[in-house]
């Protein structure tokens, strides 16, 4: 596990970024079959090696060496998508909605307008496959997380935990704050590209009616990411 240093800010993640891609561009060109994943997370990095290939202590060398090459202002980025993510904040689905507002002391109308005019990062993925935590939520929407999580929170909810936002790509337990719920999907086992959300990516959440959820319920590639 590497850690880098600073404050969890976006400056930070978007370095740790250009140091994930620096390690899988040297990995994938000379020793593809050493290293089995990397996670980048906040401001860590999991590098996950096959041991019967590699030791620990080699993996140690290797990256102590290819970190003191790293150079933030010569290397390429990974690419940081802008994408947006339809979100119906209807009441049907805003099972939260009584907390927030007794939160915030706003209207749920107020509430919708600062979730959905914010621009979120994609800080890391976790939890569950495709679950990714979504940066900074506005500090006066910013509730805490449930008491008592629920048993079951349905695929699709947009949820809200202290600075965090999410949305649950499965049905699954959860303590977060739910005010809307989307009809894509964000993980699909049988896709080549299971996971649809990468760390680094700018989301947007743009409102829609019950009618075009419902639609795209049916459809889902007829929305444009």
């Amino acid at each position: 596990m590497l850690y880098l240093d600073g404050a969890s800010d976006a400056v930070l993640n978007s370095k740790l970024g250009q140091v994930t891609d620096h390690l899988r561009r040297h990995f994938s060109a000379r020793h593809n079959n050493l290293i089995v994943e990397l996670l980048p997370a906040y401001q860590s990095l999991l590098v996950v090696f096959d041991p019967l290939l590699l030791t620990p202590s080699d993996a140690k060398n290797q990256l102590a060496s290819l970190l003191a090459q790293f150079q933030p202002d010569q290397e390429s980025t990974a690419a940081e998508r802008l994408l947006k993510i339809p979100v119906c904040y209807d009441e049907e689905f805003a099972l939260d909605a009584d907390r927030l507002i007794s939160y915030a002391k706003l209207s749920y109308k107020q509430i919708v307008r600062l979730h959905s005019e914010t621009t979120y990062r994609v800080y890391a993925l976790g939890f569950a496959p495709g679950f990714a935590y979504l940066g900074d939520v506005d500090p006066r929407i910013a509730a805490p997380r449930l008491a008592t999580p629920r048993a079951l929170t349905p695929k699709g909810s947009l949820a809200i935990a202290d600075r965090q936002t999410a949305i649950y790509p499965a049905d699954s337990p959860g303590g977060w704050n739910i005010l809307g719920r989307s009809p894509l999907d964000f993980f699909d086992p049988d896709s080549p590209i299971p996971v649809k959300l990468r760390t680094g990516d700018q989301i947007q959440f743009q409102p829609i009616d019950r009618t075009l959820y419902s639609e795209l319920q049916r459809d889902p590639d007829r929305w444009e990411w």
